[in-house]
């Protein structure tokens, strides 16, 4: 083997070291608890790995090793059927305000508009017909949440001028978190937004570069029709839950990787799309199951249809807005401890 065959990348040795810690971590830990399903699955498989090395370095001749091992190993193995999914809940000044508002009503937060969502609004001639006009992405602008997701969809959705004919404005919100990289989203989302339309055409985006505070961000999400959760994989992602609760039917990828998915239901209180597959043109990739198709047609189909009083599309994420408001407004941080509680008292019990 050549060196090139046998030496590790940095990554490599990163996500090695941090493997190792978490194996180490599970191995010691009296229960485990995570976010979402995704997790659940990718702890068992490093703890059953973990196992399984455990059983190949049993030393025969040390009688102490062996039992002492087994005794590790046993408790694994409860441990691996026994990992709790915990959903973090709303923080209480969100969920008053998701409270008092209503599916039809967004008259309380107006006010509350950031400028550029605000000017953007009294730019169209649907105001005040269509109360619901963003396509909005509400994420830290940092790699691991890829807002660019979000500019590719606008591009393969067909661009600006698509979302102008569907009555739809993107929006962009979100802190840097990476300076270069987030500067590189913004002049591509800007690009994006700006071409494309047909002749003699003007349609407005938003840019918002800043976190919300609760009011802005609740009068931003009365006014989305749609929120988009831009990357394939996600511990959790809390403005997914903060969507649900203003009654925003949420798009995201599929196959169980955002954790908030444990939460809203996979195809009841999301859209679940195969993100991975239009986005990065996986055409041999076999297509999880998902709730509304795999392909950019589908997407373009729901989004177009969607605003059609009485179709298909617009029953889909009518439903979809309804399960995800009751199932984000009923688990609150009471019912959250109140299961802590639980499953902690169930631990007691059993030991």
């Amino acid at each position: 083997c050549s060196d090139n065959d046998t030496q590790q990348t940095d990554e490599e040795m990163v996500g090695n070291f941090y493997r190792d810690k978490e194996q180490i971590s599970c191995r010691f830990a009296d229960r485990i608890i995570c976010l979402s399903e995704h997790d659940r699955d990718m702890l068992q498989t490093l703890m059953q790995d973990d196992i399984e090395t455990q059983r190949n370095t049993v030393k025969r001749d040390d009688y102490l090793s062996i039992s002492s091992r087994r005794s590790t190993l046993s408790a694994m193995s409860k441990k691996i059927k026994n990992i709790l999914i915990l959903p973090p809940p709303l923080r209480g000044d969100i969920l008053d305000l998701a409270q008092k508002n209503t599916l039809d009503s967004n008259e309380n937060y107006t006010q509350f508009l950031p400028p550029e969502a605000a000017n953007a609004i009294k730019s169209t001639t649907l105001q005040p017909r269509k109360k619901r006009l963003f396509i909005s992405c509400v994420v830290r602008l940092s790699p691991e949440k890829s807002p660019h997701h979000f500019v590719s969809l606008i591009q393969k959705l067909g661009g600006v001028d698509f979302l102008r004919r569907n009555g739809l404005i993107p929006l962009l919100c979100g802190a840097k978190s990476v300076g270069c990289y987030a500067d590189q989203v913004l002049a591509d989302f800007e690009y994006v937004c700006s071409r494309g339309l047909s002749q003699g055409s003007v349609w407005p985006f938003v840019v918002i570069k800043h976190f919300l505070g609760p009011k802005e961000l609740a009068a931003v999400l009365t006014r989305t029709a749609i929120n988009i959760h831009p990357c394939f994989y996600d511990a959790y992602g809390m403005t997914l839950v903060e969507s649900a609760a203003f009654g925003v039917p949420s798009i995201v990828n599929n196959g169980g990787k955002v954790g908030a998915v444990s939460l809203l239901g996979s195809g009841k209180g999301c859209i679940d799309i195969d993100l991975e597959r239009i986005l990065e043109y996986h055409d041999d990739k076999k297509s999880n199951d998902c709730c509304y198709g795999s392909g950019i047609e589908e997407l373009k189909t729901l989004i177009s249809k969607s605003s059609r009083k009485g179709s298909h599309e617009s029953r889909v994420l009518g439903a979809v807005a309804e399960e995800a408001r009751s199932r984000a407004l009923n688990w609150d941080e009471m019912t959250c401890f109140r299961s802590l509680v639980a499953y902690l008292n169930k631990i007691n019990a059993d030991s």
